[in-house]
């Protein structure tokens, strides 16, 4: 943050928004394995363990992990994207505890208890926001739940150490324990204590006394009696002493009280079954099935259903964390019974959805297998139920659902809609209707279906809010009441049936760091007030968010021009593109007009940890408008960089960041030298005009006919839904490209059928290429035309044509054979004469022309060409090469060329491309980067030229492109008689200074004078020059070993980084300018690569937002 902090301090720091104590909660711990336990044990724990590192602020103790170095995780759900995510916990929290708490309860059972103010994570118009317990009852808002846990990144553990010896976690142990939790208990006799089971089924013991004699490796004995109840009884101390630790909550109260079923009430799953393989977790819930289990159908729901009842709410907690790790979607019910007069208390977990279960689940029980096996495959979804917000009306408006004839339909969907959620199944079949006359583009339905989508997921509604005394809940614990504090999104998982928590926590930072606070209440305390707040212009009408306290700390506007180039999700793009002015948030800031526009972008940037490039998302562009000066910097590599005086660039020197206006020509700029690559095909019907029509013939069309008739009925069904053209004729099946698109994904063919070869029509005629993605031919062949040739697509046609000297044509031959193999026909090749004028002199060739008449091979090479090579960045690398071999043979050249240097003649070896558009020429030194080759643009009158000079990146280039470039395969290289060091391997002085310091006090300075390397240290150390990247690699070896330190060999592999390099500015101008400006939001590396530089991310008020302060933004403006 820059400048002096004013901060708006929202509510009483010391207000205690927690947990209670019993309230489990899901976390990881270092080593990767999964818990659910207590909270308040949790914290209590390491607050304990590590009293001197616990900050107090009044009735309120912190404990910042970081501090103490322990490295706690959390699943945690993003506000923005909905995706759960794995987030480390900050600091573990707890407050005095309040009399009172409130049991929150969802409709299907859910349940946690916590204070009052605490706050649940809850959707409402696209987003999720923090509420209120009252306020989610009230609005009825659905609530998301962790549907099934991620284990990409949990560390399993198949098998345990006990006093028995190591036992392996497999199915069969699974089975037993969870028989025993259903119908298992431990005895006291005068003999001492023994596990028992109990069942009238001698089948099931039988296998249960397998499974102990076998994984446990100890003797057991089934003892019978004469009502066909028959008993299970293991005595082997150490056995028993296993099962009292890890399948009751409580091993010293087991006998304490003699009451039926007191012992019941705790037993709990066993805590390494969270983190077991999904055998034992499967042998377990078949387990407890056969004990516990019931297989019968909901008259309520007429769905099938399986439920396991239990007394202990431990075990019922448990068994929702198992059935999350299979992705099982369940409902919870409290039940009450009678026995011998007494009323008791009960679980009930109905499993729905359950077809998964029923395949791999291995009971014993005779009729409840039966059972099972006629579980239909179609059962409800009535609990899988996910939001819809009311904005698709606008989607539904949009498309036509008006129509008389879609009026039913519409009222159908609008029903739905306005009710706030929709099942799972239905809501696909609402998606896909309203995807064929909307568009699946359309950013509302891609929300929908990214939710519809989510596996993670599933939602609910609160159904009941109760504040009870905090001692009735907490009879024994009701001191403290507990939080913690997660990182970005702050939220976690907890209470039965893993609700998303808000975590309230952050006032009590803010407190320590502001010198003085505003404490409000109400309707002034809600997140947004925190950032902004939101205003109505009277002669508008138009509602605007005014900047808060952290907002207004910082007045500076760092931004780029408009038409700055950057490489967003692969296509080289200008940055204003990327701000849809449809979907935008606006504010005030300073009383000046900011556009908020929160969108997902793939773009590149630099580690500056490593040095090392990574793709990032930026997640928020934001729009300025900006009336002064603006600082041009041109640089070295040709690049031309736009950007408002205060926006930051990092210094090759210090690599610190620098405002744009302090750098002066002669200063170094850090940039990517190696952008990241990737090997993603691009397919012919990806990029085919949605407006198109695809003509479908033989097997294609039989097939395609079933999926139209399986979802709409007929081909002319399809077509009145749609609006879109759809009829057979001539036994062919004429449908519009982007329906087609639709009813692929639908049916979910699409990459299956983007490997067939399809005919595409524009107006009439109809054609098709013999390729189905673009290959290193067709990549050839788009850099050849590139180099020489154009496309003319215009209504009436589609035409390429390619103009060569005749003196190529050997490279001519290739071209038509390439053309041949793609378009599947010889293109036309016209011979001449030509007589021209250059520079006054006359000049006489013959040429070729080579003419290709095809509306699908011009609209492929027109797609990639346009708009300065914008999607040329979306091919993969092996087509890539291709590309840039086509564009050397066309009109690139690989020479030697003499350079003088202290009086004596070098030759050097040079390649050249040379292009008329600057907007395309701009392209390639970034396509060439994809291969850690590093190139300059050298303006002329009217030609711009792409150059690389380095032998090194020559040689690169050359073994990139032999496999298709005669010129390359042609091409030979001087003999290497001395390395003439290129700037873009200098490295940054800071770094070059600290490895010439270390290494001259950790070598003796007669071995560094003996080796040669003294001079260039010391020249080094004083400032005189630079170290280089292939200084450090030649010499290095010569007088270093192994014995460097560990820090040196870490410096040194972060300078010799070939990601990196520094350009230098060679021209600093201000100009005059007023409209909009823009920049990005990346969150994590807060860089971006803009014009071939590294530019910083916007630092002021979006920095200052956390996650869900922004969607409390979007949410206010929402409610206006």
């Amino acid at each position: 943050m820059r400048g002096d902090i004013h901060i708006l301090l929202v509510g009483d720091p010391g207000v205690a928004k927690s947990l209670v104590y019993s309230e489990p909660i899901l976390y990881i711990d270092s080593e990767g394995q999964i818990h659910y336990g207590p909270i308040g044990e949790l914290v209590d724990k390491y607050i304990q363990k590590y009293k001197h590192a616990v900050d107090r602020y009044g009735e309120t103790e912190v404990l910042d992990l970081h501090k103490i170095g322990l490295e706690l995780y959390t699943f945690s759900v993003n506000p923005l994207t909905f995706n759960v995510e794995i987030k480390p916990i900050k600091s573990l929290i707890r407050h005095r505890a309040p009399e009172k708490v409130v049991i929150i309860k969802t409709k299907y059972g859910k349940r946690a208890v916590l204070t009052k103010d605490h706050s649940l994570v809850a959707y409402k118009d696209g987003l999720l926001i923090p509420v209120k317990p009252l306020e989610a009852l009230k609005n009825k808002l659905l609530v998301p739940l962790l549907k099934k846990i991620p284990t990409s990144e949990i560390q399993l553990v198949s098998s345990i150490r006990t006093g028995l010896g190591e036992i392996v976690l497999n199915e069969d142990v699974g089975y037993f324990l969870g028989y025993f939790l259903g119908d298992g208990s431990v005895t006291l006799t005068s003999a001492g204590e023994r596990v028992e089971i109990s069942s009238n089924n001698i089948a099931v013991l039988n296998r249960l006394k397998n499974i102990v004699e076998k994984n446990f490796r100890i003797r057991c004995k089934i003892y019978g009696s004469k009502s066909n109840s028959y008993r299970l009884v293991i005595d082997e101390p150490r056995f028993v002493s296993w099962i009292k630790e890890n399948a009751y909550s409580d091993r010293l109260e087991l006998h304490r009280i003699r009451k039926k079923g007191y012992m019941s009430r705790l037993k709990k799953i066993p805590e390494f079954s969270y983190r077991a393989p999904l055998d034992y977790v499967l042998g377990l819930l078949s387990g407890l099935i056969d004990s516990d289990g019931y297989v019968g159908i909901s008259q309520k729901n007429t769905c099938k259903e399986v439920k396991i009842s239990t007394i202990s709410m431990n075990l019922a907690y448990g068994i929702t964390v198992l059935l999350a790790r299979l992705g099982i979607p369940y409902t919870i019910r409290v039940k009450k019974t009678k026995y011998k007069g007494k009323e008791i208390e009960y679980y009930e977990v109905n499993m729905v959805k359950i077809e998964n279960l029923v395949k791999t689940c291995k009971v014993n029980n005779g009729n409840k297998i039966l059972k099972l096996r006629r579980v239909s495959e179609k059962t409800s979804d009535y609990v899988d139920r996910v939001p819809v917000g009311r904005n698709l009306l606008i989607v539904l408006q949009k498309a036509g659902f008006n129509k008389r004839d879609l009026r039913p339909l519409s009222a159908e969907f609008r029903g739905k809609i306005y009710r706030g959620y929709v099942g799972r199944k239905y809501g696909l079949k609402i998606l896909r209707t309203i995807s064929l006359l909307a568009g699946s583009s359309n950013e509302l339905l891609h929300h929908l279906k990214s939710i519809l989508e989510n596996e993670y997921l599933t939602w609910d509604t609160i159904e009941e809010v109760r504040e009870v005394p905090l001692v009735e809940i907490e009879p024994e614990h009701h001191r403290y009441v507990y939080d913690v504090s997660v990182k970005d999104n702050e939220n976690f998982v907890g209470g039965l049936g893993l609700l998303f928590l808000h975590n309230s926590q952050i006032l009590q930072y803010v407190a320590r760091i502001a010198p003085r606070g505003l404490y409000t209440s109400g309707k002034g305390s809600s997140a947004a007030g925190l950032t902004a707040a939101v205003l109505k212009d009277k002669s508008t009408g138009e509602y605007f968010l005014e900047a808060g306290a952290l907002v207004l700390a910082d007045g500076g506007v760092a931004c780029l021009h408009p038409e700055t180039r950057v490489i967003a999700n692969n296509e080289y793009v200008k940055i204003k593109d990327l701000f849809g002015e449809d979907r935008c948030i606006k504010a005030i800031l300073n009383n000046e007009l900011i556009e908020l526009n929160y969108s997902e972008n793939e773009v590149v940037g630099i580690n500056l940890k490593s040095l090392t490039a990574e793709r990032a998302i930026s997640t928020i562009i934001r729009k300025k408008h900006w009336r002064g000066k603006l600082i041009k910097l041109t640089l070295e590599s040709g690049y031309e960089l736009l950007l408002t005086p205060d926006h930051l660039l990092i210094d090759g020197n210090s690599l610190e960041w620098k405002h744009a206006a302090s750098f002066k020509p002669g200063d170094m700029v850090l940039s990517i030298k190696k952008i990241p690559s990737h090997n993603n095909d691009v397919y012919v019907l990806d990029i085919i005009p949605t407006e198109w029509t695809a003509i479908v013939e033989g097997n294609d069309f039989k097939e395609l006919l079933e999926i139209i008739n399986k979802f709409y009925g007929s081909v002319y069904k399809l077509s009145k839904i749609s609006n879109k053209r759809a009829y057979i004729a001539r036994g062919k099946l004429y449908i519009n490209v982007g329906l087609l698109k639709q009813l692929l994904k639908l049916a979910e063919k699409y990459n299956e059928w983007r490997n067939k070869v399809i005919k595409y029509s524009r107006k009439s005629k109809s054609e098709k290429i013999l390729t189905t993605k673009i290959t290193p031919e067709l990549g050839y062949l788009i850099g050849f035309i590139l180099g020489d040739g154009h496309v003319i697509l215009d209504k009436r046609r589609g035409l390429v044509r390619i103009t060569q000297s005749s003196k190529h044509e050997p490279i001519l031959n290739k071209v038509i054979k390439y053309i041949s193999k793609t378009v599947g026909k010889e293109p036309q090749v016209r011979r001449r004469h030509v007589i021209s004028n250059i520079n006054g002199r006359r000049v006489e060739s013959d040429v070729v022309t080579v003419t290709i008449n095809s509306i699908v091979f011009s609209y492929i090479v027109n797609y990639f060409l346009e708009n300065g090579l914008k999607r040329v960045f979306k091919l993969p690398n092996s087509v890539l090469r291709a590309f840039i071999a086509g564009l050397i043979d066309s009109d690139g050249s690989i020479s030697i060329k003499k350079a003088r240097k202290n009086g004596k003649i070098y030759k050097v070896a040079h390649v050249d491309i040379v292009l008329a558009n600057i907007e395309q020429a701009k392209a390639i030194p970034l396509i060439l980067r994809r291969f850690d080759i590093y190139s300059r643009i050298k303006r002329a009158k009217n030609v711009v030229t792409v150059q690389i000079t380095c032998r090194k990146d020559v040689e690169k280039l050359i073994e990139l492109i032999k496999p298709y470039s005669l010129k390359a395969s042609l091409a030979s290289l001087p003999p290497k008689i001395k390395a003439i060091p290129s700037r873009e391997n200098v490295i940054p002085r800071k770094i070059s200074i600290e490895i010439a310091r270390k290494l001259i006090t950790s070598i003796r300075i007669y071995d560094l004078v003996k080796s040669g390397a003294w001079s260039t240290l010391y020249n080094t150390l004083t400032g005189r020059r630079l170290l280089t990247k292939e200084w450090i690699r030649n010499n290095m070896e010569k007088y270093c070993n192994n014995n460097l330190a560990e820090d040196l060999k870490a410096l040194i592999t972060l300078a010799i980084s070939e990601d990196y390099y520094l350009d230098k500015v060679i021209n600093v101008e201000t100009i005059n300018y007023e409209g909009p400006v823009y920049d990005l939001y990346v969150p994590n590396i807060h860089n971006f690569l803009a014009e071939g530089i590294i530019v910083h991310n916007c630092i002021d008020e979006i920095d200052k937002m956390r996650p869900e302060d922004r969607v409390a933004i979007h949410e206010a403006m929402e409610q206006q």
